[in-house]
């Protein structure tokens, strides 16, 4: 084996051995201090916004289920809302642009971001009903702020 191939078989093997090791490698979900399983750190935190109020099993509970049984709807207005984008975004492309149809497009995927827009009103009126007063006020005073100082973690999601 001449010292070319010797080298280029030593760049495949070491490179059969990174690539899959580099796709296991993902950065940390949740806080950053290792919380990688979204539905456990839902569990523990009681869910964006949450974070730093003490709640107790049973409201953990009560929000995971109430922010559970919302998923399926949000999806399918998610899915609704894609469909019109993609079908906009066709009819852009199209070379008989209907303007009409272009219409109905984009008043079909607003109408779907307002409806998850109204759902997640609707969740978040749910979560805080279960909060006792001094939890809601504390969350309040979190959200406020939050808001006040440019720091939104404490009232929004943290993207994964």
């Amino acid at each position: 084996m001449n010292a070319r191939t010797l080298k280029t078989t030593l760049i495949a093997a070491s490179l059969a051995l990174t690539i899959p090791l580099a796709a296991q490698a993902r950065p940390p979900m949740g806080d950053g201090r290792g919380d990688c399983d979204r539905p456990m750190m839902m569990k523990k935190h009681g869910g964006p916004g949450l974070r730093g109020i003490d709640l107790s099993e049973a409201q953990r509970d009560q929000i995971f289920n109430l922010r559970h049984a919302l998923a399926p709807t949000m999806r399918e207005q998610a899915k609704v809302a894609r469909e019109a984008q993609r079908q906009l975004a066709e009819l852009a492309r199209a070379d008989d642009f209907n303007a009409n149809r272009a219409k109905e497009l984009a008043e079909t995927k607003a109408q779907a971001h307002a409806e998850m827009a109204r759902l997640r009103a609707e969740n978040q009126h749910a979560v805080l009903q279960v909060l006792t007063p001094e939890q809601r006020q504390q969350w309040l005073e979190r959200t406020r702020a939050g808001r006040a100082g440019g720091d939104d973690a404490a009232w929004r999601p943290r993207r994964g």
